[in-house]
């Protein structure tokens, strides 16, 4: 029977050595902490969750991301792994403050959005405020007035409409010309006058 094991390591033992990583409270972020994994035949989805729990954060998995796993990662950054993982399994990983999302890159999307009154730069500031923005996916002016573009897995694209109802309205600056004005001219007994109305 071929044999199957998985070994999740923040402690890896290699040769009877044991390299012991610095614990994760020592790093800003869970993306900068290290992490060192043997799998052999193992579910992609199972070797995502094993992941998530050693970084301490949740992780919702599409039903779309499928495969087996083969491989050894040693002393990397997680966010090194979930690279090199999404890559030989084809599925994007977007982390919106809260959980890790990941989802196959069948998923992806361009949608065309409103701006509601907002500039493409409003929207990215707040978007860094509220940790949601992710270079690694594109956001764009739109084709028409007042749009934009946005390309990427579907929990950014969900991060970017929940920015855009966050944002207070923008009012419409209402500007009226000259020649768009009305003259009326006022008869008061031999009197004449002109009036404009804005």
């Amino acid at each position: 029977m071929a044999q199957h094991f998985s070994i999740v390591m923040s402690c890896a033992a290699i040769g009877g050595l044991f390299f012991t990583s610095p614990s994760a409270s020592a790093y800003d972020h869970w993306e900068q902490n290290p992490f060192s994994y043997i799998a052999i035949d193992q579910g992609v989805s199972s070797v995502l969750k094993e992941f998530s729990y050693i970084n301490d954060i949740s992780v919702i998995i599409s039903e779309k991301v499928r495969g087996h796993v083969h491989g050894r990662w040693l002393n990397i950054s997680s966010s090194e792994f979930l690279q090199k993982m999404s890559h030989l399994y084809d599925f994007d990983w977007y982390y919106d403050g809260a959980g890790l999302y990941i989802s196959s890159t069948s998923e992806r999307s361009t949608q065309i959005l409103p701006l509601h009154g907002h500039s493409l730069s409003q929207l990215k500031i707040e978007m860094q405020k509220l940790d949601f923005f992710d270079k690694r996916f594109d956001l764009n002016t739109g084709p028409a007035r007042d749009t934009l573009v946005v390309s990427g897995p579907p929990r950014f694209i969900a991060m970017v409409q929940q920015t855009l109802q966050v944002l207070s309205p923008e009012p419409y600056s209402v500007r009226r010309s000259e020649s768009s004005a009305r003259h009326l001219t006022l008869f008061r007994g031999s009197s004449v006058s002109d009036i404009i109305v804005h």
